[in-house]
């Protein structure tokens, strides 16, 4: 049987999930291709923009996931307490492809105005993960060389965990990059596909985006998921 690093180390593949009573969100963006709801498994309403739709010609489980065209699409829930982590640990995950490198930075998700943002750098294949306070802030990269850490045309697993004041963001389960990390998160809507101020939209595809607020999931490798995330 397949293992997942959890929280406190390796964790069997599951239906349910042990920190589900933790997760803020839960999107696996099933549904009929073309259709514009995007139902949350906690029951969160997300409004999409632009085109963002669900599409059938690409997923990693259940048949279809949220295709975005790159030119101003994108969802958005309102500020919850469940996006409020303070200092605390939280993880963002989800699997993602890419369809062609943008000219700017493509935002996977947005915590809000001067929040945290997880996103793939402006012409490469390098992911990372920015948070600031008034402007003060700390800035995450996989390294540059080499920087084909995510292919076009291709699933990829992603995630950033923050567990005990330090974040780290995976690749299909292999660590990239770390650093220490106490930006202290208010509660903030979420965005889904850009910078929630506007501009740099998401290129391509995403499956399977959950939300945890006070686990860091991942401390270490792990293998990367083998179906969707559960919902109970």
């Amino acid at each position: 049987m397949t293992g997942r690093a959890g929280h406190f180390g390796l964790l069997l593949d599951a239906s349910v999930d042990p920190n589900y009573a933790n997760v803020s969100a839960l999107l696996h963006f099933d549904g009929v291709d073309g259709a514009t709801s995007f139902p949350d498994a906690t029951g969160k309403v997300w409004t999409p923009g632009g085109n963002a739709q669900i599409d059938t010609a690409q997923s990693r489980f259940g048949g279809a996931s949220l295709l975005m065209d790159g030119s101003g699409d994108w969802l958005q829930t309102p500020s919850h307490a469940g996006f409020a982590y303070g200092t605390g640990d939280f993880t963002w995950e989800a699997w993602v492809r890419r369809s062609a490198n943008a000219g700017n930075n493509e935002y996977i998700l947005d915590h809000g105005s001067n929040g945290g943002v997880f996103f793939i750098a402006a012409g490469t294949t390098r992911i990372g993960y920015y948070n600031s306070t008034t402007g003060i802030g700390g800035q995450l990269y996989t390294p540059s060389a080499p920087q084909a850490v995510l292919g076009l045309n291709v699933w990829k697993h992603v995630a950033v965990a923050r567990q005990g004041g330090t974040t780290r963001m995976f690749v299909d389960g292999v660590q990239v990059a770390s650093q220490a990390d106490a930006y202290n998160y208010p509660a903030q809507q979420v965005w889904i596909g850009r910078w929630g101020s506007g501009g740099n939209y998401w290129n391509g595809w995403i499956d399977e985006l959950r939300i945890t607020k006070g686990v860091g999931r991942y401390t270490g490798a792990f293998s990367p998921p083998s179906g969707p995330f559960p919902s109970s």
